[in-house]
């Protein structure tokens, strides 16, 4: 059984009571009728004492109260032994007791239960068990029920995917007053996921949700006036909304906010302003805020290398490879923190790795420089390198030249290959593109799909050889073999351009190939 966490466990609380109709103190039901003698409480005096705080008084009245069958004596002993208020959290006797009440059909138990199965707080995740219970609260008309149920049929979760039956649901829970209900149908007409598409109603769900406070809602309607989608371009009534949305505490709002700011896009720039959203939204763990709240620092006229390091390694932390990749250069040049060379390598790793580009070529320009080893796996920088290689740096085809001769690296000189012959091939005297035809031609003949596809291109155009569509053919199909897309494509494309003999010729030498190797 998992422990709730306090602030889940508010929340979870806080939430429910609405649920429930009105707080403990607001309240004015009739409970069934009960000895009322002087030492039989009632539910006026329970919550007479929740609303001034004396928990323990409370408490204690419900504790005799629930013996009496009073569902909803029940329902609020559940909340206090949930808090842990005016004595121990009680879990198993909370879930028992709102058992008990849900049992009795009383519906804000119903949903309380069901949305413990569903998170898991206090009792095992049972989504299944948790869409039952949602079932019988939403058949009630109760409106957050309708709106969680509506959400599990988007998804399938416990139940199947049924998109229709969300729609109806939201519309049951936004005639019932729900804000976020009104957005989801929005989204619903927007894709004619589950109902007939249309952009109309789409946009007026939305802009009614947007009205009624929902932030997520004014943030897209917010996106809709400035880039004119689904209405008149209007950048006054985009950044309006996008205000009201970042003074609801949206974070990613704040963060937009904040960006526009800062380059004075559809406002008039501010840097003060850009800096209080984007904090903001820094705070609440906007990983775009903390990126750019850090390129102020680091740029901006409030520069603070410190402050720099500090965001950008909270939105690194969250895996935003652009924050890595500045916060690599950061480190590598020893600004805002110590210098650390090594690290700074570590993290251009880190995101070149999963892609992104800048971080390939700055650990590239390390390697080329004796700053950064080769990773474990080298192929992949040594990629990189070719690519610094081909904007003519002399060191990084130095460093090529040298990897393949020594390392006898097929991918060194595949990829040296590649630029002699094709990509540096107009800025190359002749014998050094020959040259560049003679390394593909070896790598491409030790197996190396790069190579074969690279020579594929130059027998199909009759750069630097003679053009033979045979050749071109045969190289495409075993890259292609290797799992070389382009390269399948290119195969489709010469037989096109040739004969039915000479396609077979070429399969025959592919074969041949592939027999000897």
């Amino acid at each position: 059984m998992r422990v709730i966490p306090p602030v889940v466990l508010l929340c979870l609380v806080s939430s429910l009571f609405i649920i429930g109709g009105e707080t403990l103190a607001q309240e004015q039901e009739t409970p069934k009728a009960v000895d009322q003698t002087p030492s039989t409480p009632s539910m006026t005096s329970v919550e007479e004492a929740y609303s001034t705080g004396d928990f323990i008084t409370a408490r204690n009245a419900l504790m005799v109260l629930v013996k009496t069958g009073e569902a909803q004596a029940q329902f609020r002993l559940a909340h206090m032994l949930l808090e842990g208020k005016g004595g121990p959290a009680d879990f198993p006797r909370a879930i028992a007791l709102l058992q008990t009440a849900s049992n009795t059909k009383h519906i804000p138990a119903t949903a309380l239960l069901a949305q413990l199965y569903l998170r898991g707080d206090a009792v095992k995740p049972d989504a299944a068990t948790a869409a039952k219970l949602l079932s019988t609260a939403a058949r009630a008309g109760d409106v957050a029920s309708q709106l969680i149920l509506g959400k599990l049929y988007q998804t399938g979760n416990g139940l199947p995917e049924d998109p229709a039956s969300a729609v109806r649901l939201f519309q049951k829970a936004a005639e019932g007053g729900s804000a976020e209900a009104l957005f989801e149908l929005s989204k619903h007409y927007a894709r004619g996921w589950g109902v007939q598409k249309d952009s109309g109603k789409a946009l007026e769900a939305l802009g009614a949700a947007a009205k009624a406070g929902w932030s997520e809602a004014q943030l897209f309607l917010a996106f809709n006036y400035l880039q004119g989608t689904g209405v008149a371009k209007d950048p006054e009534q985009g950044i309006a909304w996008l205000t009201r949305a970042a003074d609801g505490g949206l974070p990613m709002a704040q963060r937009v906010l904040g960006t526009a700011y800062l380059q004075g896009d559809g406002v008039t720039q501010n840097t003060t302003e850009a800096l209080r959203w984007l904090t903001h939204a820094a705070k609440a763990g906007e990983a775009g805020a903390q990126n750019n709240l850090a390129h102020i620092y680091a740029t901006g006229d409030q520069r603070d290398y410190e402050k720099a390091v500090k965001w950008y390694t909270k939105a690194s932390d969250q895996g935003l490879l652009r924050a890595t990749t500045t916060l690599a250069s950061l480190y590598s040049a020893g600004l805002g923190v110590a210098q650390n060379v090594e690290y700074a390598a570590a993290l251009y790793l880190e995101a070149a790795e999963q892609g992104e580009t800048q971080a390939q070529l700055r650990l590239a320009a390390m390697i080329v420089a004796g700053q950064a080893k080769l990773p474990v796996k080298p192929s992949r920088a040594v990629i990189w390198i070719a690519r610094v290689a081909q904007t003519g740096d002399t060191n990084a085809l130095q460093w090529l030249a040298q990897r393949s001769a020594a390392q006898d690296d097929i991918t060194a000189q595949a990829r040296l290959g590649a630029l002699y012959a094709i990509q540096l091939a107009e800025s190359a005297p002749p014998a050094r593109q020959a040259q560049g035809v003679v390394l593909l031609t070896d790598a491409a003949e030790r197996g190396n799909a790069f190579a074969q596809y690279s020579l594929a291109q130059l027998y199909g155009t009759g750069a630097g050889v003679e053009q033979d569509y045979v050749q071109a053919h045969k190289w495409a199909n075993l890259a292609a073999a290797r799992g070389s897309h382009k390269a399948a494509k290119s195969r489709a494309l010469f037989a096109k351009l040739m004969t039915g003999e000479q396609i077979a010729q070429a399969q025959k030498l592919a074969r041949d190939y592939v027999a000897k190797n």
